[in-house]
């Protein structure tokens, strides 16, 4: 847990390189580390680096499922003013855009 969100860092070997690492969802294993992976296995704070850049350090939660959503947000157009904009790709419809 970083930040009260559950993260798993992921090692991956490779035959010449060596090893690399990403940080993945606990949740859902969606990869979070989007742009380079680790050369060696992250600090807490290279994790809260992350964490802190995906929606400005907060989790945002699907209007539909309630699950936690990270770099797959989409935002719903017609939203109601006050109410909860974010839906998941997997409640995600394109008539709510």
């Amino acid at each position: 847990m970083i930040g009260g969100w559950p993260v798993v860092v992921q090692r991956t070997l490779w035959p010449v390189e060596g090893a690399s690492y990403d940080l993945l969802d606990g949740d859902t294993l969606g990869t979070l580390t989007m742009g380079e992976s680790w050369d060696a296995y992250p600090t807490e704070q290279q994790m809260r680096i992350v964490l802190d850049d995906l929606h400005d350090g907060e989790a945002i939660c699907c209007r539909s499922c309630q699950k936690r959503i990270y770099r797959d947000a989409r935002r719903v157009g017609a939203a109601e003013p006050g109410s909860n904009p974010y839906c998941c790709c997997d409640c995600w419809d394109e008539r709510l855009r």
